[in-house]
């Protein structure tokens, strides 16, 4: 059959969207579409396997649904990939390849990804800590739609209390070494 009309009936069974809402149909739906290279019904059964809807939950089957998905292109699977990798759901936890998938996601312009990696950017997990590339994941995710509010103010703000921080210690400096020259 044809993949994208099978990948589109599934998504109306796992809504139950004209039809009555049936998982294991949707599931089945998304896997023959996803034999046929669909990444995005090879990430959708990675959801339904990971989340055990229309069948038994199976991380492992999970993880290699959305790594599928993830080399087809598919940014959620990239994005569901990395989170995978950082709980060590399906394998082992990795990190630093948590942050490969999500920065892949990211670069395909998913919201999610953008706060996902800029929360290993701000704490350095899986990654070099770099603040101010997290500051702009964040804001990235803000502006397509996802809620960093908070990490954006907390990241400002630590940004201007240390900027103030460093003038106050200059001053100090300055007048020290001016003090200590008249003396």
């Amino acid at each position: 059959g044809d993949d994208q009309a099978q990948y589109f009936l599934a998504n109306l069974y796992f809504a139950g969207r004209g039809v009555a809402q049936d998982y294991a149909k949707a599931l089945e739906l998304y896997l023959k579409a996803a034999q046929q290279g669909h990444a995005g019904a090879q990430c959708q059964a990675g959801y339904c396997y990971e989340k055990g809807m229309g069948t038994e939950q199976d991380s492992a089957k999970a993880f290699e649904l959305y790594l599928q998905s993830a080399e087809g292109g598919d940014e959620t699977g990239c994005n569901n990939l990395g989170f995978m990798y950082e709980k060590g759901l399906g394998c082992e936890k990795n990190t630093e390849k948590a942050v490969e998938w999500y920065r892949k996601a990211a670069e395909k312009g998913m919201a999610l990804a953008h706060k996902n990696l800029a929360i290993h950017l701000e704490g350095g997990t899986g990654c070099e800590k770099d603040e101010k590339a997290a500051l702009e994941h964040y804001r990235k995710a803000q502006a397509a739609g996802t809620d960093c509010t908070a990490a954006i103010k907390r990241l400002t703000t630590d940004r201007r209390s240390n900027r103030i921080a460093y003038t106050i210690m200059l001053v100090f400096t300055l007048i020290t070494a001016a003090v200590c020259s008249v003396q």
